[in-house]
């Protein structure tokens, strides 16, 4: 029995729809829809027809069928959107029909195809994520989706039709784009066609933008038409740059860092010898070479900074000439100047030699020169600066090597001048250790020398066994000795007031003429002893000088002495006195022993002497000289020493300047000391002194003369034998336990004050310094004398008080 024709018209339990190309009509048709099971049915129906019948035999009916199917997927279309047509109208294809029925609906489905596509075609643009634009052949817009009317800015109606040039291409890059189009319409061929590219496009206002562009030409035997795919990449290019500025930073950053390694590394092949504790020439010839190989330059010069505010060229290489010169240039002027003055590298890629201050860098024809400052905090060292003889542009790189290298020599050279510094003041305060050490034993050799004669006669004469000649003999050794132990005495006393400033002068008008002149009759019976010829030359009208002429004669006595005793016998001493348009001129020549090439430059100096071992052939302190040179400079003179060598005598030439202004006193004229005015037979004198043996022979000395004395040990004893009865004279000690000398003076001219009486005083002191002596008169004592004294010069010291009574105070004869 047959089934009911309606299942056999729509047979829809998915036997010919579960093949695997009909899944996606079933997932894309609504199945249960009356109106697809009505276009299925009809298609199924025509192929029952077709097998039962045949294919020639199908009748009008068949084809009635078929020509009403295209109405009913036009009206599945109106339903169901254009997709669910072009689904329908394939879906015969994809199932079991007879051909001649495919040919039938091929047919009928003609008139459908296009709509169809273009329906199609519009869901996909629509769907598309990037911007797609269709052009035809004449470049003009013919399809716009709406991802391109987000990314450009322009709705799709305002643009079709329009030059794909003028809205989407940056005028930039327009002509360019029409170049391309021109060349594929004649050749046929394009670089850009099926590539991916990336280029700027265009926004609706005119902002450019990055895209990634695909061209491809439809397949079609008619006109050509192009499809653009463009996608926005402005992020990704954003990101891309991002990544590439990051990149370049990080290589960047490499690489300064490499350079920076390589900076310090090349600043190390320079400046490590500067870590080490070299002296400062060390460190200079060390650096100089280095700096040239770090730089490849043809010269290196280091200039250092002095006080006056010059640079001094201390080492060169290439430049060999300026510093042998030692040239100086001023800061500010030149190249060098002009780096230490601004404080900061200079570089001068043509050097203009009208600027240039040192001639050996034109000389050298140095075309290109790179200089930095030495500095150390704030204070500049020097400067360093580099040359070239070929035409150079210094880099960067290289100033800031050059810049560094000098930071880190300037620190070496600062601690290599105070390395040099305390090592000379070591060597120094060695050397001055070991010549103080010489001195001492030198000192020791010359007081204890004399002492020996002194004892050995002074205990001859006590055992009373010497002859009347011999007596007499061994009394002049003991008084010519010692007269050199207070030579030496004074001379260590003078070094002492001299070394601590404490030297006092009075300055009056001199004739130095009158000084040598006595002081050579003085030395002259040593002369004539030792057969040493002694000549005296003086020019006429030789105005007077200013100076204090006590110590114009121990200045005249200390060259005259030093000549005499270095000139053996058979020699002579030339003293020459001589006017000069400034001043007088002091010249003492000898042909004697002669002064080394080496010790001539230390001739001047306290404690040295050209000889100080133990066999030494010439006694002395070695103090004469620099005792001279600094009296004469506190005579506002200056004194040199020349030799032409050992054994072939010695000069010493001292000038002395005129006095600017009129002194107070006359010129007075120095004479030796006279023999007493008046005697002092007779004489009342008081003597206060507290030493018992200075006291004693002071007192034998004066009572030999006729004096009458009262010799007490204290000022108090003094005041009451004052009281008592008064002197004629008073003589007293300075230096004395409990009241001293000054004590007593003031206490008696206290006392005399009342009374109107004035008592001559006469000090005597062991403090032989001239503000001992000037403290002395200011206290109220009239006369003053240093011990050791002599006999002679005590007696015409109390004669002169004696006769002059109480009056001012007058210069003494002797210190």
């Amino acid at each position: 029995m047959d089934r009911p024709r309606s299942s056999r018209r729509i047979p829809m339990r998915g036997d010919h729809l579960t093949q695997p190309r009909n899944a996606v009509i079933r997932r894309a048709l609504p199945l249960d829809s009356p109106l697809v099971r009505f276009v299925l049915a009809g298609v199924m129906g025509g192929r029952r027809r077709t097998e039962r019948h045949g294919g020639d035999g199908l009748g009008n009916r068949l084809r009635g069928s078929m020509a009403a199917l295209p109405r009913s997927i036009g009206a599945a279309a109106a339903v169901l959107g254009p997709g669910a047509q072009k689904l329908l109208s394939d879906a015969w294809r994809w199932l079991p029909v007879p051909p001649r029925v495919a040919s039938w609906v091929t047919q009928a489905m003609e008139p459908l195809r296009l709509p169809l596509f273009d329906a199609e075609r519009a869901v996909l643009l629509d769907a598309a994520l990037d911007a797609v634009i269709a052009a035809d052949a004449t470049g003009r817009i013919t399809e716009f989706n709406a991802a391109a009317e987000r990314m450009f800015g322009y709705p799709r109606a305002e643009v079709l039709g329009r030059p794909l040039a003028e809205v989407v291409v940056p005028p930039a890059l327009r002509e360019q784009h029409g170049k391309g189009f021109e060349q594929y319409r004649l050749t046929g061929k394009s670089r850009i066609i099926g590539q991916r590219i990336e280029i700027n496009a265009m926004r609706a206002g005119g902002a450019e933008f990055p895209v990634e562009l695909t061209v491809t030409r439809a397949a079609s035997d008619g006109p050509a038409a192009f499809t653009a795919h463009v996608r926005d990449i402005s992020d990704r290019r954003r990101v891309e740059d991002e990544r590439r500025r990051l990149l370049a930073a990080e290589q960047a950053a490499r690489a300064e860092a490499e350079a920076a390694a390589e900076l310090v590394r090349r600043v190390q092949t320079i400046t490590d010898a500067a870590l080490a504790s070299l002296s400062l020439e060390e460190l200079l010839r060390e650096l100089l070479p280095r700096i040239q190989r770090a730089l490849a330059t043809d010269t290196v010069v280091i200039l250092l900074a002095e006080a006056d505010g010059t640079l001094v060229v201390r080492a060169a290489l290439g430049l060999e000439e300026d510093a042998q010169r030692a040239v100086r240039i001023p800061i500010g002027e030149g190249f060098a100047g002009r780096i230490a003055a601004e404080r900061r590298p200079v570089v001068l890629d043509d050097v203009d030699y009208e600027r240039v201050v040192s001639r050996y860098v034109r000389d050298k024809a140095i075309r290109s020169l790179a200089g930095v400052p030495l500095t150390v905090e704030t204070r500049l060292v020097g400067v360093l600066h580099v040359g070239s003889v070929h035409s150079r542009t210094f880099r960067r790189d290289e100033v800031e090597l050059l810049q560094l290298a000098g930071d880190r020599v300037a620190l070496a050279i600062e601690r290599a001048v105070v390395h040099d510094a305390e090592r000379r003041a070591r060597a120094e305060a060695e050397a001055a250790a070991r010549t103080m050490d010489d001195f001492l034993a030198t000192v020791s050799h010359e007081l204890r020398t004399p002492l020996t004669p002194i004892l050995s006669w002074t205990h001859m004469l006590r055992g009373g066994k010497l002859g009347a000649d011999q007596a007499a003999r061994a009394l002049a050794v003991i008084e010519r000795n010692v007269k050199l132990q207070a030579r030496l005495i004074d001379d260590l006393l003078d070094v002492s007031r001299i070394m601590s400033g404490k030297v006092h002068m009075e300055m009056r008008p001199v004739e130095l003429p009158a000084v040598v002149e006595a002081e050579v009759e003085v030395v002259r019976p040593a002369a004539e002893t030792r057969g040493v010829a002694l000549a005296v030359r003086v020019d006429a009208d030789i105005a007077p000088i200013g100076g204090d002429a006590d110590r114009l004669r121990q200045v005249v006595s200390n060259l005259l002495s030093n000549a005499v005793k270095f000139t053996p016998q058979g020699g002579r001493v030339d003293v020459t006195v001589r006017r000069l348009p400034t001043g007088v001129e002091l010249t003492v020549r000898d042909t004697g022993k002669g002064i080394s090439p080496e010790f001539l430059p230390h001739i001047f100096e306290r404690f040295r002497q050209a000889d100080s071992s133990v066999t030494r052939a010439y006694g002395g302190l070695g103090l004469g000289l620099a005792i001279a040179r600094h009296l004469i400079e506190l005579h506002g003179g200056t004194v040199r020493a020349g030799s032409d060598g050992e054994g072939r005598g010695a000069t010493f030439t001292a000038v002395f300047p005129l006095p600017a202004v009129t002194l107070p006193a006359p010129p007075m004229r120095v004479d030796r000391p006279r023999q007493p005015t008046r005697s002092i037979d007779g004489a009342r004198v008081l003597l206060v002194e507290d030493d018992t043996d200075t006291r004693s022979s002071i007192l034998a000395v004066l009572e030999a003369a006729g004096a009458r004395v009262t010799a007490v040990s204290s000022a108090a004893d003094a005041l009451d034998a004052i009281g008592q009865s008064p002197p004629d004279v008073l003589v007293s000690d300075i230096g004395m336990p409990g009241d001293d000398g000054y004590a007593l003076i003031r206490r008696v001219r206290e006392v005399e004050a009342a009374e109107g009486a004035r008592i001559p005083a006469l000090a005597l002191t062991g403090y032989a310094g001239a503000h001992d002596r000037a403290r002395a008169l200011a206290t109220g004592f009239q006369r003053w004398l240093a011990k050791p004294i002599e006999a002679q010069e005590l007696l015409g010291a109390i004669a002169q008080l004696l006769s002059s009574g109480a009056e001012a105070p007058r210069t003494p004869a002797s210190r």
